[in-house]
């Protein structure tokens, strides 16, 4: 039964994709979220230099080294169709450093976007990592165009909405979910069909357990006696969800081969 209920679920994504995508649109326009209240008012104020909050500025360096390897990895050889995915995502999450890093440099809506559009690429891109097997190449790039253009649109939305009206930041939230949610049950059906998941779900635990740290920032930041905030936290347990990818890009190769 739901070997016949995940067949169809594939058959029919794009479609199924696009009508969720546009329900949530509806609901989130008629009841708009705000994006939390002094979000930017991060805990670390430590100061080194005239840089505040360094903490959460040097949190993001090790995104560049655990991409950097699979990078070299993935170019050292002739590069496969498959490949692509994870060569665009592990870019995307070395570009983090970049972006994040320039953010809390001088953390607002404005520059707090380009980090955030790097994000959802990243999750696109590991959707599709996520569902290239299960789909056709044809399909999957279908699903990654439709879920970046609602990502970018959404924040646009969200940045204009903060400047000029009633703030709406529930469309980009939805992404992320509607990304972690798509890569959590194409993981399912992985296992289902004898294909390498695990390190997925690992990833994806991680990305959620950064939430609560992340939600958590000043608490933590007095729990630990101002030595590490809970944004930094968010920042460090994300590196393992990278490295777990780099896992799973491996683990396929062995499949592969065997």
């Amino acid at each position: 039964m739901f070997d016949r209920f995940t067949d169809v679920l594939l058959r029919h994504f794009i479609l199924l994709m696009l009508a969720i995508l546009a329900l949530a649109t509806v609901l989130l326009s008629a009841f708009p979220i705000a994006q939390a209240p002094g979000y930017h008012d991060f805990a670390d104020v430590s100061h080194w230099h005239g840089f505040t909050g360094m903490g959460d500025i040097l949190s993001n360096f090790p995104y560049a080294l655990v991409s950097a390897l699979p990078i070299l990895q993935i170019l050292r050889g002739p590069v496969q169709a498959r490949e692509l995915y994870y060569l665009a995502f592990f870019l995307a999450t070395g570009t983090v450093a970049i972006t994040s890093t320039a953010y809390h440099l001088d953390p607002q809506n404005f520059t707090v976007l380009p980090d955030r559009i790097i994000i959802i690429m990243s999750g696109i891109f590991l959707m599709g990592i996520a569902i290239t097997p299960l789909l056709s190449h044809r399909q999957a790039l279908s699903a990654m165009y439709i879920g970046a253009l609602y990502g970018v649109l959404g924040l646009m939305w969200w940045y204009y909405t903060a400047e000029h009206g009633v703030e709406s930041f529930g469309p980009y939230a939805f992404c992320q979910v509607f990304i972690l949610l798509s890569v959590l049950l194409f993981a399912v059906i992985r296992v289902r069909r004898g294909l390498p998941a695990k390190y997925l779900f690992a990833a994806v635990g991680f990305y959620a357990l950064s939430k609560p740290l992340e939600a958590m920032d000043v608490q933590l930041y007095e729990a630990l006696h101002h030595t590490l905030s809970g944004h930094t936290l968010k920042h460090l347990v994300i590196v393992p969800a990278v490295v777990m990818v780099h896992l799973h890009m491996l683990a396929e190769r062995r499949a592969e081969v065997t």
